[in-house]
This record gives structure tokens, C-alpha cells and sequence, in this order.
């Protein structure tokens, strides 16, 4: 007597078992044929039983003979059929191929629509924002300024409107570039950390979002980005200062850059305030991220679908610019005033100044959130044109 082993499954050995629900057509013909196959294989083995009758040992003799020839007989197109395919695997091979090229060009395609996205927001941004961080600067560093509306109304009435814009063309360049590397790279973090996440904006299934994940997308984001924004606001405040120290002379980002080059070497031309803007950027974007995705969240639940109309969007991102300038104010203005003093070594120590400047005010920790009303002035208005034009953009290019 000899014992029959059991069948293997031939679905869970098949070449095209690793394929995923998204495979292409060839894929799923393959995936067709190994469960006819693995069909086939079930049916032999109930005929095998059935020759056993039912004991799972193999009978000998005639009655082997005679159970064989049943099988052979009954099922020979079948048996032609489970020996047909040796061309599988190595047409499920191919399409595993197809497949990991197909992704790497997604991949590349979404970074390019979100690169021409973060075009869009930075142009927005600094149409929107530009006139109200004019006005924060001056009253951050001029004392004789305390109300956003005087400050705004004196710029206007000694330089004209055009002293609401000065180094507009500038800054658009600037946050273009800020744009370029904040929203990208606060997406690839998200992607990293949540594979269900597309892109700002997009549909995406609410119900895995993790609050801690988007903190320290955001907080990423900010940290890739604070180079390049300290250099451009140490240049911007340079150049806003002269201003409102000299109303008729025009200071320009290019003039500040290569002043301040000439004057103190590239390091502390670039560099001057990092430590601030550092952790502004850091602090400041891990929070504003997550008012924008708490907003939005909320927003799909109320209206059923994570499709949220546009005014939905606006709240979302005037939340995120809330959150920002709330956790970061005092931050800001530490870094303003470093570069505006031009300080460098021990003088612009963080705590240093800080110190001071609550002694130059007669207060306390709140006199850091000077200028705080303008920045949220500026913010909501902002942060929203921000998120609605990327997003705009971004489904239009879907």
C-alpha cells in the first residue's frame, strides 16, 4: 500500500500570485489561468478520492489499473490543459516589469505637477501677503508703530502705495523658490510616512490620518526650507529697513544681497538669524500643517465627502495661517530684530535678545508678540490663497 500525499495549491505557488488588485490586463490573464488551474487541481484530487475510495491509499492491481484509466479517459483535455502554460511566469515577469516602470514614471509626473502647484501658490502669496508684511516689519522694528492700520496709512501717505509693494518682484521670486521646497517636501514625508496620502488637497481617505504625521511632515518641510528662507528674509528685511529709514531711496532684494556680501562676507550675509528662523520654520509649519488638515478633516466629515468646496479649503488654510503666527510670533520677532540690528556672535544670542528687547518694552514675554495682530492680519488672507490656488492647480492637472 502506498499513501498519497497531499496536493500542493498551485494558486499559492502560481508566478502571477504576487500581482495586486491594479494589474494590468496581462496580469490578470494570468491570474484567470491559475485559478482554472488550481480548479483543475482540486477536481483530480476528488477523483483520486473517489478511486480510493474515500481511504486515501492507492489501490494495486486491477483495481489501480482501472481507476487510472478512468481518470486518464475522463479527464485527458484537462491534464493537456494544466501542462499548457510554461509561458507564466514569464509573461507575469514582463508585466512586474511594466508595472515598476509605470511607477517611476507616476512618481516623476506627480513631482512635476506639484512643482508647477507650488508656482502657483507662491505667485499668490506674495500678491496676497506682501502689503501686510511690509507693515509687520516696520512694526516690528520701529517702535514708534503699534497699530497695523497707523503703520499701513503712513506707509501709503510718505511713499505711496507703491511703498506697500517695494520688492514685491522680489519676494515673488523668493517664495517661489520657498514654495518649491516646502510643499514637496512636506508631501514626500506624508507619502513616506502615509501610503494613502496623494497630494494637498486631494481625496484621500481621512479616516488613516494621523495627527503626529503631519506634524513632523510639516516640521520636515520647515526644516529642508529654513536655509533658503533665512537668506531671502535676511535680504527682504535689510531692504525694507532702509526703506523706511530713507522714504525716498528704493532698496531692492538684488541691491541688499550684494551690499550685504560686500560688507560682511557670504556667511553672515546668508546666514545672519538662522537659529530663529530655524526653529520658526520648524515649529511654525509643523503646526500650520496640521490646522490645515484638521480643518479639512472636520470639513469632509460635515459635508460626506472629501471632495470639500473651495470656501471649505479657504477656512482650512486661514486656520493653518492662524496656527503658524500663533506658535511662531515669538520667534519671528527675535529674527527680525537680529537682522534688522545686523547682530551677530553673543549679541544675537536667542535669550540675549530676547531680554532686551522685554526690557526695551517694559514687559514680559508678550511684548515678543509685538506686531502679532498684523501678522494674523496677514496670514488669513494668505495662507488661504495659498491653499486654494494649489489645490486649483493641482486638480486641474489630475
Amino acid at each position: 500500500m502506498v499513501e498519497l500525499m497531499d496536493q500542493p495549491n498551485l494558486q499559492s505557488h502560481s508566478p502571477c500570485n504576487s500581482q495586486s488588485s491594479h494589474a494590468s490586463p496581462t496580469a490578470a490573464s494570468c491570474i484567470a489561468r491559475a485559478t482554472v488551474s488550481a480548479t483543475a487541481s482540486t477536481s483530480i484530487s476528488n477523483l483520486i478520492s473517489a478511486a480510493t475510495n474515500g481511504t486515501g491509499v492507492v489501490p494495486l492491481g486491477a483495481e489501480a489499473s482501472a481507476a487510472s484509466l478512468q481518470i486518464t479517459a475522463t479527464h485527458a483535455p484537462l491534464a493537456d490543459s494544466l501542462a499548457a502554460p510554461p509561458s507564466l511566469s514569464t509573461e507575469c515577469a514582463h508585466d512586474h516589469t511594466s508595472s515598476q516602470s509605470s511607477l517611476k514614471r507616476n512618481k516623476t509626473t506627480e513631482g512635476f505637477k506639484d512643482t508647477l502647484a507650488s508656482v502657483a501658490a507662491g505667485l499668490s502669496q506674495a500678491t496676497v501677503g506682501h502689503p501686510f508684511n511690509t507693515v509687520l516689519v516696520r512694526m516690528q522694528t520701529d517702535a514708534r508703530f503699534t497699530n497695523p492700520i497707523t503703520t499701513a496709512r503712513t506707509i501709503v501717505r510718505d511713499e505711496g502705495l507703491r511703498g506697500m509693494y517695494k520688492g514685491y518682484s522680489s519676494m515673488v521670486f523668493g517664495l517661489q523658490l520657498i514654495n518649491y521646497i516646502l510643499m514637496p517636501s512636506y508631501q514626500f514625508a506624508r507619502r513616506t510616512l502615509d501610503p494613502n496620502f496623494k497630494y494637498i488637497g486631494a481625496e484621500h481617505d481621512s479616516d488613516t490620518l494621523r495627527w503626529d504625521h503631519v506634524f513632523m511632515s510639516g516640521a520636515f518641510g520647515g526644516l529642508v526650507g529654513a536655509p533658503l528662507v533665512t537668506s531671502i528674509e535676511r535680504f527682504k528685511t535689510r531692504a525694507q529697513f532702509l526703506n523706511m529709514k530713507h522714504p525716498g531711496h528704493t532698496e531692492t532684494l538684488q541691491s541688499a544681497m550684494k551690499t550685504l556680501l560686500r560688507e560682511q562676507g557670504a556667511r553672515r550675509a546668508f546666514f545672519t538669524g538662522f537659529t530663529p528662523c530655524l526653529l520658526r520654520e520648524t515649529l511654525g509649519n509643523g503646526f500650520w500643517f496640521l490646522g490645515y488638515e484638521a480643518v479639512r478633516h472636520f470639513a469632509a466629515q460635515y459635508y460626506g465627502t472629501q471632495d470639500i468646496p473651495l470656501h471649505a479649503l479657504a477656512l482650512s488654510g486661514a486656520t493653518a495661517g492662524f496656527c503658524f503666527w500663533t506658535s511662531s510670533t515669538w520667534l519671528d520677532t527675535i529674527k527680525t530684530t537680529i537682522m534688522a540690528r545686523d547682530l551677530h556672535g553673543k549679541d544675537a544670542n536667542m535669550y540675549r535678545v530676547a531680554r532686551t528687547l522685554m526690557k526695551e518694552r517694559n514687559g514680559g514675554f508678550m511684548t515678543l508678540y509685538k506686531g502679532y495682530s498684523a501678522s494674523i492680519l496677514r496670514s488669513l488672507p494668505t495662507a488661504a490663497s495659498i491653499v486654494v490656488s494649489y489645490s486649483l492647480v493641482r486638480r486641474w492637472l489630475d
